[in-house]
Order: structure tokens, then C-alpha cells, then sequence
């Protein structure tokens, strides 16, 4: 008779190959299916998973999941294969693993902090309110032209919006979205990061078949820094529409904060083939491969992005977002006397410079002009520490005095 003691799990969740299991609730759930396992099949995953990819025998796993009874290994067998079939566990790729003569493993399984857990369906129909619906694209068309300019009218439209519409997914994703945003960007506020949560959680739990809740969530857990629960994020947004623009383009901001640089990059490649008019995914683009020393990507993506950028400034449509970036893709393509009358063009037509300045200043070798600029984006609101410690143009500015006093300020831990 074995005498061992079954041990907890110190974590309630794990994230396991795109499912979430919840130990307590032996429920295994990818955001629109939800699986519960019995409790053996239950105890058996979660010793897997807090092994964490080490094969677990099969003599531990009898031992942890039935310490009080001798029994043949048949029991175990008939639980892998109630896990597998929740998951769908089959063909080439299992997320459970038979290791032959030794016992199983699982890929690896990420204990999940309860923030990090998307929501539970909910029960009850959506509300849906055209006008309120315009008002949230507006909002968004407004962002694109305007970038952090535009935030707080944009945040504003969405919150009433959300107020005649409280159960409307698109409605909610948006506000979360623009309200995190507005909180990195601007520092308005009190609070944005935890409202902004609140509202991709519930856009989740109404209906987790959509991209855009995810998508939302995505960007929040970004911005709070959770870099694992930000990306399963935007992994389900992917998964439910993989031609969706904003995915792809938010996604890659993501990383691109996090330092995933070729990631990153790839990302933005792919959300300007979606959107063949934008040029935002290609800055980004054109910045990953030049500080990955791939010079010629970078320069393809440069010109890439001044190719669509030139049609909207001559036709006058084009935003101040537009307008900013045409001296840092000026600066990356090697086009330096442009990019200096294009700066100071736009300089003297608008009160503040928008953040590609800063970026143009430095791949220009403005040093003290950058820093100019980029303490007066933060004394305007700008709290993305995450995206400045990243940013690969700013790297002429990372050894000065008055560059690690800023980021000291910004994030004094």
C-alpha cells in the first residue's frame, strides 16, 4: 500500500499550449471551448503540469494521484486519455507525451497569476448601438491620424459609448484598448490600467469567439508588463482571425516593447500586408531589423514605408502622425538633409513633437536635441518605460546622464 501524500499545486492555473487549466475547478478551457476533466484525469494534469516539460514516471504519478490504494497502471492510461481528449491531443504534435518505459510529459505549462485568466463566458445578449458603434471607429480613426494628440477625445467617445452599449464587445475592446494606451502615452487617467482590464475582460466573457477582446486584453497585459499573459492574449486573438490587422500590429507593438525585436518585426512585415496603406507596421519594422543588424530588411521596409507615406501628405489627408514620421523614415533610409528641414517644418507648425521625433533626433545623432524633445513627450504624460528601454533608435541616447535620470523617473523600481 503506498503511503504518500498527493502535493498541491501552489498555483490555481496553468497555462498549457493555448488551454487554460484551472486545478480547483478541473476545468481545461481555450476561450470558447470549456472541458472539465474528473478528478483523477484532474490530480494527473496538474502533476504534469508543475513539472513543467520533465517527464514525470509512471510510478510517481500512481503514487501522487492514488497514494492510498495499489492500482493497476490501466487507470492512469484511461486518464492521459481523457486529458488528450478534451485537448484534442492528437497526430504529430501532443501536448501530452508518452516518453516509452519511463511515463509522460507535458509541454511546457505556465502557472498563470488569476489577473492573467480570461474571463468565463457570460450568460445574456449583447447590446448593440450603431451610433455607439461609429463613435468607437471614430475614436480609433482619430488615434491613427493623431496618435497620443487624439487620446483623451478618443477615450472619451468610447466611455460614453460603453455607457449605451455595456454589453457590446467591439465597444468594450475599444475602450480598453484607447483607455491603456491613453494611460502609457499621456498619464490621464487615475487608474486607466485597472478600468482598462476590467472592460477587456468582460469584452472576453461576452463573446471569446471574437478577435478584438483578446486583442484588447493583449495590450493591457502589455501595458501592465505581463509579457507571458499578453501574448497568450493576442496568440487566441490570432488564432480566431488570422487576417485580422490590428492582431498582427498590436502584437507586434507588444513585443517590440518586450525587446522581441525579430518577432516583432515579422509581425509588422505581415500586419502591412494586411493593410497595404499603412505605414505604422513598417516603421516598426524598419527599427527591429536595424538593430538586428539587418540592413538591407531594414531599408526595404524603409522605403516600403515612405511609398505609402508621400500619397497621404500630398494629399493633405494625412494626420500629425503622418507627418512626424516622415522625418524618421527620411533618418532610417539615410536621407539626412530631408530629414532635418522635414523636422523643422513640422516643428514650427505644431506646439510639441510627437514621439517619432524624439526617434528622428536620434538616428539623426541629435543627441541633446532628442533628449529636448523626449523630456518634453514625458513632462506631456509619456509613462511607456517598457517601450524606451526597447526602442533601438534611441540607443544613441541610453549612456547619457539625462537619458537614466528620465527612465529613473519613469520607472524609479
Amino acid at each position: 500500500m503506498r503511503q504518500s501524500t498527493p502535493r498541491q499545486s501552489d498555483a490555481t492555473v496553468f497555462r498549457i499550449d493555448g488551454w487554460q487549466f484551472d486545478v480547483a475547478a478541473r476545468d481545461l478551457t481555450d476561450g470558447v471551448r470549456t472541458r472539465r476533466l474528473t478528478p483523477k484525469a484532474a490530480a494527473v494534469l496538474s502533476v504534469l503540469a508543475e513539472a513543467d516539460g520533465q517527464v514525470v514516471t509512471r510510478a510517481e504519478l500512481l503514487d501522487r494521484v492514488w497514494p492510498e490504494i495499489d492500482i493497476c497502471e490501466e487507470a492512469l492510461t484511461h486518464s492521459v486519455a481523457e486529458i488528450r481528449r478534451a485537448m484534442g491531443d492528437g497526430g504529430a504534435r501532443r501536448v501530452i507525451e508518452t516518453v516509452h518505459g519511463t511515463g509522460y510529459r507535458v509541454r511546457r505549462a505556465l502557472r498563470a497569476d488569476p489577473g492573467d485568466v480570461p474571463p468565463q463566458p457570460l450568460d445574456g445578449e449583447e447590446d448593440f448601438d450603431l451610433d455607439a458603434y461609429l463613435d468607437c471607429r471614430e475614436a480609433r480613426r482619430m488615434c491613427e491620424r493623431d496618435g497620443e494628440r487624439a487620446l483623451g477625445r478618443a477615450v472619451e467617445l468610447c466611455a460614453t459609448a460603453v455607457a449605451r452599449a455595456p454589453r457590446c464587445t467591439p465597444i468594450l475592446s475599444e475602450f480598453a484598448a484607447l483607455t491603456a494606451m491613453r494611460r502609457l502615452y499621456t498619464g490621464d487617467g487615475h487608474a486607466g490600467l485597472e478600468d482598462a482590464l476590467s472592460g477587456a475582460d468582460r469584452a472576453v466573457a461576452l463573446r471569446p469567439d471574437l478577435a478584438c477582446g483578446h486583442i484588447s486584453r493583449g495590450v493591457v497585459l502589455a501595458a501592465l508588463g505581463r509579457k507571458a499573459a499578453s501574448c497568450a492574449a493576442f496568440n487566441q486573438a490570432i488564432m480566431r482571425d488570422p487576417q485580422d490587422f490590428q492582431a498582427h500590429y498590436d502584437y507586434a507593438r507588444a513585443l517590440f516593447a518586450f525587446g522581441a525585436l525579430a518577432q516583432a518585426a515579422r509581425l509588422a512585415e505581415y500586419a502591412a500586408v494586411l493593410r497595404a496603406h499603412d505605414f505604422r507596421p513598417l516603421f516598426m519594422a524598419a527599427a527591429s531589423w536595424s538593430a538586428l543588424g539587418e540592413a538591407g530588411r531594414a531599408g526595404s521596409a524603409a522605403l516600403a514605408g515612405l511609398s505609402r507615406l508621400r500619397p497621404q501628405l500630398l494629399s493633405g489627408e494625412a494626420g500629425s502622425r503622418a507627418e512626424s514620421a516622415l522625418g524618421l523614415f527620411l533618418a532610417l533610409t539615410g536621407r539626412y538633409d530631408e530629414a532635418y528641414r522635414t523636422i523643422a517644418d513640422h516643428e514650427s507648425k505644431r506646439d510639441s513633437m510627437l514621439y517619432y521625433g524624439v526617434a528622428a533626433y536620434a538616428a539623426l545623432g541629435e543627441v541633446d536635441t532628442a533628449l529636448d524633445r523626449l523630456e518634453r513627450v514625458v513632462d506631456h504624460g509619456f509613462r511607456h518605460a517598457d517601450w524606451l528601454r526597447a526602442d533601438p533608435t534611441l540607443a544613441p541616447l541610453r549612456n547619457s546622464p539625462r537619458y537614466k535620470r528620465l527612465m529613473a523617473a519613469l520607472d524609479p523600481a
